[in-house]
């Protein structure tokens, strides 16, 4: 091997890292837009479920009491079983 085809040879792998680099940070990028996007869609949707709880609360609040009641008991019974 000549000393000219070492340097080729490490230009090329100067270049293919550069590029790796370049696609990488890319890569990533998108991968925050996504999740950014994604982040803002759960939180939209759980306002709107809370709001849909409230209201349903609000409606029927005897209704209401009477699930958390029983969730609770059950909570408490699983809890309790060993």
């Amino acid at each position: 091997m000549s000393r000219f085809d070492s340097d080729d040879m490490i230009e090329n792998c100067g270049e293919d890292f550069d590029s790796m680099k370049k696609a990488m940070k890319d890569i990533s990028e998108n991968f925050n837009r996504q999740i950014s996007k994604l982040t803002d869609e759960v939180k939209r949707y759980a306002s709107q479920g809370r709001q849909e709880v409230s209201k349903a609360v609000e409606e029927h609040p005897l209704k209401a009491l009477g699930i958390a009641t029983v969730i609770g008991f059950l909570i408490g019974y699983l809890l309790r079983r060993d």
